[in-house]
């Protein structure tokens, strides 16, 4: 957990090295940096601002005596333009009061006077780890203003910096267009962001002492209202937008205990027009004193205060981000909780399974852990072992897509080893919906033991990358499941007829060995009209029973390869149902497996991406050299490793040799 004194991650909060030095570099030559990787375009701006007259200016074009911060930071220095990214602005904002956190975002010694080289540095936590952002400092105008995030100060220019370097990282402007606060409250922050819905019911029946707690633990408040974006409601809250929380207190009245929230529109103005907002009669009972602990100003700032009460009412989405997980269970005692992170990938006909009920859901990656030891002593009447779960989809905004639905189930097992039957991965003991969000988080607490988490999209065809992390109060043993890849290949039975003998002493001649060119003239005699083998394709097939290397196949070494070549061809004829001569990439795993290759999944993947076409098909002639390849390099690893040890040592040449002769 992090206060306004405590650092939340332990790195080094001045500009990185490469950045001095690319600055330095143009210090010394005189020159403005202009980012190449982010050139000024509008395609990086949203559709409505596509065909105006845009200006891309410097600050100094745009005002006399610019500065990057001025008079210090903060919530007033956050005001929305003309894009609807009002969940990026309110994770700034609240941003703004954790001083520490924002020397970590928006490092302070940068400036528009001191060597000024036009370039400007932020971080950003993506997914991992914090990653350093360079832009050069060109900004969107249209007639000398700035049209999309700026201060109230004309001269004053981090936020609007800000906000492009973390367009950078999305790919453009226009990628931030519409989000959840939690996303970039993690991407800020590097914490962990828990979702509490307030429709129908609130999920505490305590809000606001949780969210004194939270915010006296360093914690950084959003909120959303529902409804059309852009629309006001009845009492002046703008509908589809979000907000942020800056502040929860109490005043007392005849007696009486208020609960209150002070909450800030990212637009900088526009306020909420019910009880306790600026102006209301319900402030004429407060003193001026307690006015001004309050910091009461009855202006359209953007900022107003809210009871309890109404914000329940009015707001439907409340996102707590805290560094540690234990800061939402008041109960626990403050200590590291063990964080365990995977990273994977939903890859299709490998690893894409989709939901429990499709068929290929077990190809899914699988995360299993083992709870040894329940939670310390709290005064919580459920005991149990707590920990959280955060699933993240990686790059859908830089790759200019919405996230796709996304989520995970829970099992129990018996034991660390146990494989799984279909009927009982029917039955998880939690599941939960699938989110068109980037990250999904979910706490729970269960009894010791052995657990399995299945991330899933909500589709098996649909690909992305993805991370999970684990947070538990004890040591898990968690590890990312997968399988080794293994091989006992069925034996083909032999292919030699009379017909095939005069066939080879007609094509090779009687005392002959069949070379490559021979080898494609047999097998395309025999295989005709509906396989025609390549060159290169005999080329590698030649390789399978070739023992002395020879380059040419005796008649009974043919008759081996014709055999072998049959087997799969009978394999590859089952799962061709529509009669294409081609399978799809979720049958190639079954079809290989009943050969007799069991491959992991990046050997798999790795296949895939080398032989299947872009209508994701593999020919039978594919499928015949991407066997061949197989057969070769599993039978050299078996002749190795003899006592089954899993590794072997092998010399450059014998590497060579195998990588040219395969």
């Amino acid at each position: 957990m992090y206060s306004d004194e405590q650092s939340p991650r332990a790195f080094d909060a001045s500009p990185g090295n490469s950045f001095l030095i690319k600055k330095a570099q143009y210090v010394s030559a005189g020159r403005l940096f202009e980012d190449p990787d982010f050139p000024p375009s509008p395609s990086l701006l949203p559709d409505s601002l596509k065909e105006k007259n845009v200006a891309w200016r410097r600050p100094f074009e745009i005002c006399q005596n610019p500065e990057f911060i001025s008079e210090g930071i903060t919530q007033l220095d956050v005001v929305q333009g003309e894009l609807a990214n009002c969940w990026v602005l309110a994770a700034i904002t609240c941003l703004t009061n954790k001083s520490k956190l924002m020397d970590k975002v928006v490092p302070a010694a940068q400036s528009f006077s001191d060597n000024y080289a036009g370039i400007f540095l932020f971080r950003f936590w993506q997914y991992k780890d914090w990653v350093e952002v360079f832009v050069d400092d060109r900004l969107p105008t249209i007639d000398g203003h700035l049209i999309l995030t700026r201060s109230t100060q004309k001269k004053e220019f981090w936020s609007a910096l800000l906000e492009k370097a973390y367009a950078k990282v999305n790919g453009s402007f226009s990628a931030l267009h519409v989000g959840f606060p939690s996303e970039a409250l993690r991407d800020f922050t590097g914490g962990i962001v828990e979702s509490i819905p307030l429709k129908p019911a609130p999920a505490t029946q305590n809000l606001w002492h949780m969210m004194k707690h939270c915010l006296n633990k360093g914690a950084l408040i959003c909120c959303g209202v529902s409804g059309f974006q852009g629309n006001q409601n009845e009492v002046g809250l703008f509908c589809g937008h979000a907000y942020s929380v800056i502040k929860v207190d109490q005043v007392h009245v005849n007696q009486k205990v208020h609960n209150l929230i002070r909450i800030r529109n990212p637009y900088g103005q526009g306020e909420y027009t019910g009880c306790w907002s600026d102006g209301d009669e319900c402030w004429q009972s407060i003193s001026e004193e307690e006015k001004r602990r309050l910091g009461y100003i009855d202006r359209n700032e953007g900022e107003f205060w809210i009871s309890e009460h109404d914000f329940v009412e009015q707001f439907i989405l409340v996102e707590i981000c805290n560094m540690d997980p234990g800061v939402l269970d008041e109960d626990q005692h403050t200590h590291a909780w063990v964080t365990s992170l995977f990273e994977s990938s939903w890859k299709k006909g490998v690893t894409a399974g989709g939901p429990k009920n499709d068929g290929y859901f077990t190809r899914n990656p699988k995360i299993i852990f083992n709870l040894m030891e329940e939670d310390e002593e709290s005064d919580s009447d459920q005991v149990g072992c707590s920990f959280l779960v955060l699933l993240s989809q990686k790059h859908r905004r830089l790759n200019n897509a919405k996230p796709r639905p996304i989520g995970f189930y829970l099992y129990q097992v018996q034991d660390m080893n146990l494989q799984m039957t279909t009927e009982e991965l029917q039955r998880p003991l939690f599941e939960t919906e699938f989110e068109y969000r980037r990250d999904v988080v979910k706490r729970m607490k269960c009894s010791p033991g052995c657990y399995i988490i299945i991330p899933s999209m909500n589709e098996s065809d649909a690909e992305g990358d993805f991370t999970l992390t684990m947070y538990t109060e004890k040591v898990n043993n968690s590890r990312m499941m997968g399988r080794s890849s293994t091989a006992m290949p069925q034996s083909p039975r032999s292919s030699a007829t009379m017909g095939i003998e005069q066939l080879f002493k007609v094509v090779v001649g009687v005392e002959g060995g069949a070379k490559v060119d021979k080898l494609q003239s047999l097998l395309n005699t025999l295989y005709k009209p509906n396989v025609s083998f390549s060159l290169e394709s005999c080329r590698t097939l030649l390789t399978l029973c070739n023992k002395d290397r020879s380059g040419q196949l005796n008649y009974e070494e043919f008759t081996k390869l014709l055999a072998t070549v049959e087997m799969w061809k009978n394999e590859f004829i089952k799962h061709d149902a529509d009669h294409s001569q081609s399978i799809n990439i979720y049958e190639l795993d079954e079809v290989i497996k009943n050969i007799g290759f069991d491959l992991g999944a990046q050997i798999l993947s790795l296949l895939i991406n080398r032989y299947f076409e872009p209508g994701h098909c593999m020919s039978f002639e594919d499928f015949v050299c991407c066997m061949t390849k197989l057969t070769v390099i599993l039978r050299f690893y078996k002749s190795r490793d003899m006592q089954n040890q899993g590794q072997i040592a092998v010399t450059l040449d014998e590497l060579l040799a195998l990588h040219l002769c395969s």
